[in-house]
């Protein structure tokens, strides 16, 4: 038969003051329902826990193996509750922020968590970079409450909000384009090696670009993939193809790497904030709102 917390309480304090009278007064209760509750805890058990006398009570070699159990038991939860206590009150007043790839250069964004820091003096924040697709794993894990990302994402774990747009750049080889290139269109680059970064199923970084090139035929025989945009760009200074990056990119240095906006007003990337469906801290909610949206 199971014990209960109070049970356990009881029978402990009984076994430190050696008498039942004793330890009623230091539980706040009458010595009469303490001496039931112990005697209805051996026969629930069906162990004899204390050797009676008139002088009081003491353990028996069974009550002594079940004493120290029992001790480990509350000191356990104590320090579970404290523990929980802890965890309820810090998650309050702290938050863990994700930036995809890139995004720290979106000086939009960054004023914007400045704006929720300067709101928010004694939350306290830890900022966490990556590739998209490391990003959203750990949003999904909840490592990290909530994220600024490329694009969208699609997962019925995840909440996405659209924040803002940004426009998009073809990143190429200085042997590919002539220096004096001002713009580029699609079409231009489907005659190179398209480098693709970061999608997949969840994370679509640029699903207006990708959309275009839904339905046409690459020229080249080699589309490639690389794991995040810093590994594609790197691929471009290599000459071994072309990639698309957003305006913030264009800043980082890369030897053999120009930048080159296309022409078209509606190609663009989305820029979005995702978190888990399941989380409502009060953090996430004034993180939202430093960016003008709701939960």
């Amino acid at each position: 038969m199971d014990m209960d917390l109070r049970q356990i309480r009881m029978f402990v304090k009984v076994a430190e003051y050696g008498s039942i009278t004793k330890a009623a007064s230091a539980l706040h209760m009458e010595q009469p329902p303490l001496s039931r509750n112990i005697s209805h805890l051996e026969k629930r058990l069906g162990l004899t826990l204390f050797s009676r006398s008139h002088t009081g009570v003491t353990l028996t070699t069974t009550g002594r193996d079940i004493y120290a159990k029992s001790v480990d038991v509350l000191r356990n939860h104590e320090e579970f509750s404290a523990y929980t206590k802890r965890l309820s009150t810090s998650r309050s007043s702290y938050i863990n922020i994700g930036l995809s790839d890139g995004m720290s250069a979106n000086k939009k964004v960054i004023s914007n968590i400045n704006l929720f820091l300067r709101n928010n003096p004694t939350c306290k924040y830890t900022l966490f970079g990556g590739s998209q697709d490391t990003i959203v794993t750990r949003v999904l894990r909840g490592d990290i409450d909530c994220a600024v990302i490329w694009g969208q994402v699609r997962n019925m774990e995840l909440s996405c909000i659209k924040y803002s747009r940004t426009r998009i750049y073809a990143a190429v080889n200085d042997d590919l384009f002539r220096r004096n290139c001002l713009y580029t269109d699609i079409n231009t680059l489907m005659r190179e090696n398209i480098i693709f970064y970061g999608g997949g199923e969840e994370a679509h970084m640029f699903k207006s670009i990708h959309e275009q090139f839904d339905g046409k035929a690459v020229a080249s025989d080699v589309t490639m993939a690389a794991r995040d945009i810093f590994s594609a760009i790197t691929l471009v200074s290599l000459g071994l193809g072309c990639t698309i990056v957003p305006s913030e990119i264009i800043t980082l240095p890369f030897d053999n790497v120009m930048y080159i906006p296309i022409n078209g007003d509606d190609i663009n990337c989305e820029v979005s904030i995702i978190y888990r469906k399941i989380d409502d801290i009060v953090p996430l909610k004034n993180f939202l709102a430093a960016f003008g949206l709701k939960k």
